[in-house]
């Protein structure tokens, strides 16, 4: 498995995978890329306060596992958007 977490500014228009407003071309935002044998490829992008959104809601959890940053942001979108 791997992973991978980078903040990146926009070349063009992308939807945030929490929230699905429209990431404008020019703003900073957040890319996660996970993959591996037993993991499902994932793709998402995020503006930087809804990632930091998820972060922060991990870290009440104590979720230190990286595979549980998906179900939380399952929760958070449920629960919180």
């Amino acid at each position: 498995m791997f992973s991978r977490t980078q903040s990146h500014i926009a070349r063009k228009q992308h939807k945030c995978s929490l929230c699905g407003v429209v990431i404008e071309k020019g703003e900073q935002y957040t890319r996660t890329v996970v993959g591996g044998d037993s993991v499902d490829f994932c793709d998402d992008k995020y503006h930087s306060k809804c990632y930091e959104l998820v972060e922060r809601y991990c870290r009440k959890l104590d979720a230190d596992d990286y595979l549980e940053l998906w179900h939380v942001i399952d929760d958070v979108m449920e629960n919180v958007c």
